[in-house]
């Protein structure tokens, strides 16, 4: 094994750059590292330059097994004395700029990779990205809708180990305000933002630059597109959690009632999108009663759509006992159930919504419920109270292990998901008189 061979015939396979003999080879590539002649052997055949060309060149799966080998060579001083004199961390940090996503996605999972190595590795990297300028050119880029995408897929990487005060989260705000999270060129946009707002420091710094009033602002009916593009935008952002801790309760409170608004919008995927952002955001107790309030004045509106929508979200706020108690003293809510038992009337739009008897199914699962809690055939713990230790995650903490209870949630959950378990974003389909439009679906 330690022939001045070996390592010429490793690297050679190496070089084939396949998903089976070139990782199998990169491995015990690794393995001889301890060695120092066979390392120094090593350096001077090139295998930094091949391990960065396999970053480039290889599947997803061998590009990691090539990042798991230069956190394994950056160990050693004498090779990270090389990345960094011979210019290689600044070449992956020069890489994660292009606009290739092969060149560039292999860069970023190195960097990150070597960034979280230990401390002198992480510096070196560091160092590199501020001398390649590297994150200020990807902020730079988010003002450009060419860019803008490619830019902020790359950042959700490098921001895992960028410095705190990029200044990006004003360009991501732009680009939720521009729409420019819809995908362009095979980019798929939610997943890209999704992947950004994963680093919490920058999720926070985002929704204090503004984001809520941007999202607002989109989510307010008229023009269907935006609300559209708006709820799909806040539905990644609600599934982090948005809570007091992060935002003022005045912006939460907003927020939630630009979302019941949008149940009004005449098109049920949009109404869809909304139930679900209404459900992560019933997780906070403030909003629970501002948002049985939108929904109360819903149920004056007789579309199948709005009346599954509104019920079957009163339905799950109702296991909380001051939903209950608003409800009850609401001349809305009780003229609303009077008509429901006398037969309401509801009208029906096959494109846009359930069938009349889904939205009859969801109105009496909500009443019935409420009537069980009022008559005591349904335990459930009262709202947590100021003084008492603890505060719900989410709305089911209020139950206990009832089975009533769980029944009436099971039921009421596998409604609600019937409708919109899988809600995907699909802006501008088709073409009419040279003006995008949205399906009616």
């Amino acid at each position: 094994m330690k022939s001045g061979h070996t390592v010429p015939a490793l690297l050679n396979l190496v070089k084939r750059f396949d998903d089976l003999i070139a990782p199998a080879a990169t491995r015990v590539l690794c393995s001889l590292l301890p060695e120092d002649d066979l390392r120094g052997m090593m350096l001077q055949l090139g295998v930094l330059s091949i391990l960065l060309d396999m970053l480039e060149r290889c599947s997803d799966q061998t590009k990691q097994v090539a990042c798991h080998a230069l956190v394994k060579f950056a160990q050693y001083d004498d090779i990270q004395h090389v990345m960094s004199r011979d210019g290689y961390l600044r070449k992956l940090a020069m890489r994660s700029q292009s606009h290739v996503q092969s060149k560039r996605g292999g860069a970023i999972i190195a960097l990150v990779a070597l960034g979280n190595a230990r401390a002198r590795v992480t510096a070196a990297v560091m160092e590199a990205i501020k001398a390649a300028k590297t994150i200020h050119i990807l902020v730079t880029r988010l003002n450009q809708k060419s860019t803008a995408l490619s830019a902020a897929s790359a950042l959700a990487g490098l921001v895992k180990i960028a410095d705190d005060k990029c200044g990006a989260q004003i360009g991501i705000v732009g680009m939720l305000q521009r729409r420019w999270f819809d995908g362009l060129r095979g980019e798929d946009g939610l997943q890209v933002m999704s992947r950004l707002l994963e680093c919490e420091r920058l999720r926070l710094a985002v929704l204090k630059a503004g984001a809520v009033d941007v999202l607002c602002e989109m989510i307010d009916p008229g023009d269907y597109e935006r609300t559209y593009a708006g709820l799909h935008y806040l539905r990644v952002v609600a599934r982090f959690g948005v809570e007091r801790s992060t935002l003022p309760t005045r912006e939460l409170l907003s927020l939630a009632s630009h979302v019941v608004n949008a149940l009004r919008v005449p098109y049920w995927r949009v109404k869809r999108i909304a139930i679900e952002i209404l459900s992560f955001l019933s997780a906070e107790e403030d909003l629970r009663t501002l948002m049985a309030d939108g929904l109360l004045g819903l149920l004056g509106n007789r579309h199948a759509g709005v009346v599954f929508a509104a019920s079957t979200l009163l339905g799950f706020l109702v296991i909380d006992k001051s939903v209950r108690d608003r409800l009850l003293m609401e001349e809305a809510f009780w003229t609303f159930s009077r008509e429901y038992y006398e037969g309401l009337n509801i009208d029906y739009d096959e494109e846009n919504g359930p069938c009349i008897g889904e939205a009859y199914e969801s109105v009496r699962n909500m009443i019935k419920l409420i009537l069980d809690f009022e008559n005591g055939e349904v335990a459930v713990r009262d709202t947590v109270t100021c003084g008492q230790t603890g505060q719900p995650d989410c709305l089911n903490n209020f139950c206990n292990s009832s089975t009533c209870v769980a029944t009436h949630v099971e039921q009421q959950s596998a409604e609600r998901n019937r409708w919109f378990a899988h809600v995907p974003y699909e802006p501008e389909k088709n073409r009419l008189g040279g003006h995008w439009i949205m399906w009616r679906k």
